[in-house]
């Protein structure tokens, strides 16, 4: 999968959004079947880390050892690869397997099997270290999706310092919030890049 995804990373081909039969007989030509395409792109969702039994992904979607944030998470993964990209989710534990289209990788695999790959979009859960962890990737855009009431502060065991924190902060590009309670939380730190969206992505 890594060296299909490889191939794939820069190229600029067009590929269609699903849809019904009766969209795609209302196209009668190629400018008209324009409005209905998507441009492909590389898609990292960052789960943060786990005990090392915790080893979650798609197959998982339906048991009770997952919570409401993994499963969030692969229910936006599969929604991404259904509009046509190319989807991975990593985390610390995570076993190596494609499911519904979507490649689950630790992340030691990430930074070995997937290096040198141009992520379009990163999407990163709970765990605000994820620009620590994920500094040597190359990223267009990176997002920090809150799941909880707080941030997760630790990293690899270790809380971290308020000023590893604040370093990290002033490089985030933007913060999903699912409540203003979170979004008062984050203030606490910066004032902007910061939206609602209740609980979708």
């Amino acid at each position: 999968y890594s060296s299909n995804l490889q191939g794939k990373a820069y190229a600029e081909d067009l590929y269609p959004i699903k849809q019904s039969q009766s969209i795609a007989s209302m196209v009668e030509n190629r400018e008209e079947l324009k409005k209905y395409l998507v441009p492909r792109k590389n898609i990292l969702i960052y789960g943060g880390y786990y005990k090392s039994d915790d080893t979650w992904g798609g197959r998982d979607l339906t048991s009770s050892n997952i919570a409401g944030s993994e499963k969030c998470m692969i229910y936006l993964a599969e929604a991404f690869t259904a509009l046509g990209h190319d989807v991975v989710v990593s985390h610390s534990s995570a076993p190596r397997y494609e499911h519904k289209g979507v490649y689950y990788c630790d992340t030691d695999t990430l930074h070995k099997d997937f290096k040198g790959i141009r992520w379009n979009l990163v999407i990163a859960s709970s765990y605000i270290h994820y620009l620590k962890e994920l500094e040597t990737l190359q990223m267009d855009k990176h997002i920090f999706w809150m799941h909880n009431n707080y941030w997760h502060p630790w990293y690899k065991g270790e809380e971290l310092s308020n000023s590893e924190i604040d370093s990290i902060v002033q490089k985030l590009e933007t913060v999903i919030c699912m409540s203003q309670s979170q979004k008062s939380f984050v203030e606490q730190r910066i004032h902007d890049k910061i939206s609602i969206i209740e609980h979708g992505l």
